[in-house]
């Protein structure tokens, strides 16, 4: 059975009083041409560490050693052509140095693929997000970052 986090009961991140690791990687490598396409195959390329430790790490669904976050990091640093430090990738309290995704990555402001339709339609959890603000960190954790930080913003309003 999965709990509202998206996690199945015999996950270590479900466990009552366990720490859960907060990551952004999905928002960054949004804003990278290089992780556009096959994202999780190529990160793991560069990061040089296997398909499914992307995978896992990605998907909230493990806790990763500081040499997979670091390796990450320098990957998502070189796609990006800027620097970035280790805790503007991963979390435990949910909040980051630079709470934009878009101000990490030098966006002026976007909107994710995932805030439209096949029809190119915006989708109604993404009305009222105003581009760039997509990518602030919020409370409520789904399978789908970006889609969960765009509710954060609209319950905050």
């Amino acid at each position: 059975m999965e709990s509202p986090h998206g996690f199945r009961e015999n996950d270590q991140q479900s466990q009552p009083g366990e720490w859960r690791v907060h990551n952004r990687i999905a928002a960054i490598m949004a804003h990278t041409t290089r992780y556009a396409f096959k994202g999780q195959v190529r990160l793991s390329r560069d990061a040089r560490v296997s398909e499914a430790s992307i995978s896992r790490l990605v998907n909230g669904c493990s806790h990763p050693s500081y040499r997979l976050v670091y390796a990450v990091t320098r990957a998502l640093e070189k796609a990006l052509g800027r620097p970035l430090s280790p805790n503007e990738v991963v979390s435990y309290s949910g909040s980051y140095p630079t709470p934009s995704v878009c101000r990490l990555a030098g966006c002026s402001g976007c909107m994710p693929d995932a805030a439209y339709d096949g029809d190119e339609r915006l989708r109604p959890e993404f009305r009222g997000v105003r581009p760039g603000d997509w990518s602030l960190p919020g409370s409520v954790h789904s399978a789908n970052p970006l889609q969960a930080s765009a509710i954060n913003h609209k319950e905050e309003q």
